[in-house]
């Protein structure tokens, strides 16, 4: 289990007791994938909310961070790629459908996080 401090560090001071109540019923699952959307209403929090603090878990060794990438082929993502690779390259070939990706016009990102730990706030 993962104990956060949600007072002096300055990334997790700003969520409330509900908001903290929330993730820690959202994260108790190791292995759990969350959606910054998910976590936002769960945790009454706006989407950049939510998108921060996984940085900030991610940060901290409580989640793992992947980009989820999808493409004009496809409504579910058709690619996730570690957070620490970075964005493809142009020239990316989409696993899906099979076309080169020239440029980042008919690619959507988004963030997902897996649990690493359960957590706990200070």
């Amino acid at each position: 289990m993962r104990t956060l401090d949600g007072v002096s560090d300055k990334r997790f001071s700003s969520l409330t007791p509900k908001s903290k109540a929330a993730l820690v019923r959202l994260m108790c699952e190791p292995s759990r994938c969350l959606m910054p959307h998910e976590v936002a209403i769960a945790a009454d929090l706006s989407y950049e909310e939510a998108f921060e603090l996984f940085i900030g878990l991610g940060i901290v060794g409580a989640v793992s961070l992947y980009i989820l990438l999808y493409h004009m082929c496809s409504e579910a993502p058709v690619d996730k790629i570690p957070i620490t690779q970075g964005i493809p390259r142009f020239g990316y070939c989409c696993p899906n459908c099979g076309l080169e990706v020239e440029n980042t016009d008919v690619l959507e990102l988004d963030l997902e996080a897996t649990v690493l730990t359960p957590i706990a706030w200070r």
